[in-house]
């Protein structure tokens, strides 16, 4: 009876353990659906990004169809863009004024230099000095400003312009007395640009209102350290 009782609760076991469900094995699950779960999007490769152009840019601000550096030449000599937008020569001592015209600056007197300056330059630049022989203090150019501006743009050195009588040591200055008129003040037309080697070759004519005009030459040479100097000014 025992060995009854004993196969019968071995059998019930075995049939308990059959039936019961194996455990299913950890799974961790994003508490997001499906949908919410996307892919990253993909960046798009930057598009090449055309190279400037300069000579576009300065076209379009100076409005004129001059390169920067060209549109500087011209206006150093003497010019300047009035409220139009366009090119005149300085009132007063310009040296676009000169129509006999310049072959060789060295050769020339010192004298238009300080006429020159005083054509692209304000009061401010000026230093107030006492000078023997005019009445109360004076407005001149300091000699380090006047022979670096010259030298600058026309290669002059400082030992020529200090034999000059507009030269006073004991001030250190330039000074000449009056000032240029204010005359008839032409359009510069810019009628064509040559290049040749390191020389360029301004081809314009000055447009008067009130009398003829004049056809001239401005040569200028570029320098090995970017800058310049004004060679001759000439009758075209």
């Amino acid at each position: 009876m025992k060995k009854l009782l004993a196969l019968i609760i071995a059998l019930l076991m075995l049939c308990a353990c059959a039936t019961e469900k194996p455990e299913k094995p950890f799974v961790h699950e994003d508490p997001r659906s499906e949908l919410e779960i996307s892919e990253p999007e993909e960046v798009p490769e930057e598009s090449e990004i055309p190279e400037e152009n300069p000579e576009a840019e300065d076209n379009e601000e100076n409005g004129g169809g001059l390169s920067a550096l060209y549109e500087d030449m011209i206006i150093n000599y003497g010019g300047i863009r009035n409220y139009e937008g366009k090119l005149t020569v300085r009132k007063g001592a310009s040296l676009y004024y000169d129509d006999a015209g310049v072959s060789d600056y060295s050769f020339e007197d010192p004298r238009l230099f300080y006429g020159w300056i005083m054509s692209r330059t304000s009061v401010d630049d000026r230093i107030e000095v006492s000078i023997p022989g005019f009445n109360g203090n004076v407005y001149a150019y300091s000699a380090d400003f006047f022979e670096e501006e010259v030298l600058k743009y026309f290669g002059i050195m400082a030992e020529s312009l200090r034999v000059q009588d507009f030269y006073y040591p004991e001030q250190n200055c330039y000074y000449l007395d009056g000032h240029g008129g204010m005359g008839d003040v032409p359009e510069i037309v810019i009628n064509s640009i040559d290049e040749d080697g390191d020389r360029i070759i301004f081809h314009i004519t000055l447009d008067f209102s009130a009398e003829d005009d004049r056809n001239m030459v401005l040569t200028v040479k570029i320098l090995p350290d970017g800058g310049y100097n004004y060679v001759s000014y000439t009758r075209e």
